[in-house]
C-alpha cells in the first residue's frame, strides 16, 4: 500500500539531493529510531542551518571587496580623475598658452 515515513523521507532526499535535505532526513531518521523527540531534533537542525547560513554569508561579504576591485579601479578610479583632474589641466594649458 502506502511507504512508511522512513522509506518516504528517504525517497524525498534521493529526489532533492541538497544537504539540508539529507540532513534533515538523517536526523528525522535517527530520531524515529532512538525515540527522540522530533521537536527537539527540529529545533537543532534549524540552529545548524543557520549556523550555516550564517558562515556562509560572512563567507561571501569576506569576497566581495576582492570582486570590487577590478570595477574600482579600472572603472571609477579613471572617471573621478577626468572629473578632478581635467579642470585643472585646462587651467594650466590656458594659462601656458596665453603667455
Amino acid at each position: 500500500m502506502g511507504l512508511s515515513s522512513t522509506e518516504a523521507l528517504e525517497g524525498m532526499m534521493r529526489r532533492v539531493d541538497t544537504p539540508g535535505v539529507r540532513q534533515f532526513v538523517r536526523g528525522i531518521t535517527q530520531g524515529e529510531t532512538l525515540g527522540v523527540s522530533i521537536g527537539q531534533i527540529l529545533r537543532n537542525l534549524a540552529d545548524e542551518m543557520r549556523k550555516r547560513r550564517k558562515a556562509k554569508a560572512e563567507e561571501l561579504a569576506q569576497k566581495a571587496p576582492v570582486k570590487m576591485l577590478f570595477p574600482l579601479i579600472f572603472l571609477i578610479f579613471p572617471a573621478m580623475f577626468v572629473v578632478l583632474l581635467l579642470p585643472a589641466i585646462i587651467a594650466i594649458s590656458d594659462t601656458l598658452g596665453s603667455q
